[in-house]
């Protein structure tokens, strides 16, 4: 009886670990994107922000540069 006990709070102990950890990766994970969309809010032009995106998908990507592309739509406006 007392070995199927053990086994239960080993068992029990194990899962709470996990969970703690998952707890912390996701509390780490929503401080992260807190601050990049606050630092996002205070860059002063695009450039800025596309360097911000690339640094930020560089430090997620090990070993990985990133190109970040930017469409501009041009509209002409012809005299009437």
């Amino acid at each position: 009886m007392v070995l199927f006990g053990a086994m239960g709070y080993v068992s029990i102990e194990r899962q709470a670990a996990r969970n703690r950890r998952r707890y912390g990766r996701e509390a780490a994970y929503r401080d992260s994107q807190t601050e990049f969309e606050q630092t996002m809010q205070v860059m002063r032009d695009e450039h800025e922000a596309y360097e911000l995106v690339k640094t930020r998908l560089e430090r997620a990507i090990s070993d990985s540069v990133v190109t970040v592309l930017n469409r501009t739509t041009q509209t002409t406006t012809s005299p009437l």
